[in-house]
């Protein structure tokens, strides 16, 4: 499912707007997007009446009837969703949300396993450097890397680190010889195989900078990652 999206204020709160759709034999069932501003985050996507299971390649009839928000605390929020609809989450500004079920009468869907991502929106600190869009796309790129080329381990956390590390950034930018560069750092699991046998089964790697470069305000590219 593919939709465009125009989220407004309306009073106190916020609305969504369907503006186009298309459905494809690969649609998933099921959309969610995080949006972050300085006074909300807000989570919203659009919901079918059918729903692709890819651990199973199958496509089937569902009836959805409630999305939870898995955020980073620990903590869960609900809401009601219903089929061939959109739906909108508002929650504070600052919270961090790092996954969402979807649930049917007849079981859930989570958005990470139906995706291969988890479902993040950058919600850290303001920078002075980067805009939010910067950021976040640096951290698509770091996400689509990941998914490609650490096989077997989850990727659990990404962040900024924030303006303070200005200097780690020119530092990095000169030795690459590039115009600009940003550090992110992450937490991931690995599996029982460590990944592709490179990394060590079962653990959890906190910390884990991810050193990116790019010319001209163009396209992020992943220069190199590990601990340094």
């Amino acid at each position: 499912m593919v939709r465009t999206y125009i989220v407004g204020t309306d009073g106190e709160g916020y609305t969504v707007e369907t503006l186009e759709d298309a459905y494809g034999l690969g649609s998933i069932g099921f959309s969610a997007e995080v949006l972050n501003t300085e006074d909300a985050t807000v989570l919203f996507g659009d919901i079918g009446s059918s729903a692709y299971d890819p651990t199973t390649d199958t496509r089937r009839d569902v009836t959805f009837t409630e999305v939870t928000v898995k955020l980073a605390d620990g903590e869960e929020v609900s809401a009601s969703i219903q089929n061939d609809a959109p739906y909108l989450l508002l929650l504070d500004a600052g919270t961090e949300v790092s996954d969402a079920a979807f649930h049917t009468k007849d079981g859930e869907f989570l958005y990470s396993d139906c995706y291969g991502e988890p479902l993040t929106g950058y919600n850290g600190e303001h920078s002075d450097i980067y805009t939010d869009a910067d950021i976040q796309a640096a951290m698509d790129t770091v996400m689509t890397y990941f998914e490609t080329e650490f096989k077997g381990c989850t990727l659990t956390q990404l962040c900024y680190p924030g303006d303070a590390s200005a200097d780690l950034f020119t530092e990095w930018a000169e030795e690459c010889e590039a115009d600009e560069a940003i550090v992110l750092y992450s937490s991931f699991d690995t599996d029982t195989s460590g990944g592709d046998g490179s990394l060590e089964p079962n653990t959890t790697y906190d910390d884990f900078q991810w050193i990116l470069v790019r010319d001209n305000g163009g396209t992020w590219e992943v220069k190199t990652y590990g601990y340094g």
